[in-house]
């Protein structure tokens, strides 16, 4: 029986690994049996696909689509309720949890979290 030596999903990981390493960029991908950050990073994506993009649909240009992004965002961030973090805004739940813990870069010296073991970055 013959078989296929590569998967074509290996194929589509090889060629964004190297895009990504041609822009300079990192790439930030959980560990494999993690599906969690996956699952978080879908429904953003999701939200944005409707929240965004189809309502302000077509865009002529990438620039168009760009800007449309980043008001978004900022809107996504900064006032829209979330009801994962008791119906708060992102940038509340920050300011909350700093209130409460002393920020990681004076208790570590560090101004980032830790690397997860088994990340990419």
């Amino acid at each position: 029986m013959l078989r296929r030596l590569v998967e074509y999903g290996q194929y589509t990981a090889i060629r964004y690994a190297v895009r990504l390493a041609n822009a300079g960029a990192l790439a930030s991908i959980g560990t494999i049996s993690r599906s969690y950050d996956i699952a978080m990073a879908e429904s953003v994506v999701g939200f944005h696909k409707n929240e965004c993009v189809e309502i302000h649909s077509p865009f002529r240009t990438i620039d168009e689509l760009e800007v449309a992004t980043r008001s978004w965002m900022n809107w996504f961030i900064q006032d829209r309720l979330h009801s994962s973090i008791g119906c708060l805004t992102p940038i509340k739940m920050t300011l909350q949890n700093r209130e409460m813990d002393p920020p990681a870069a004076t208790v570590t010296g560090r101004t980032h979290p830790p690397l997860n073991p088994g990340e990419i970055h």
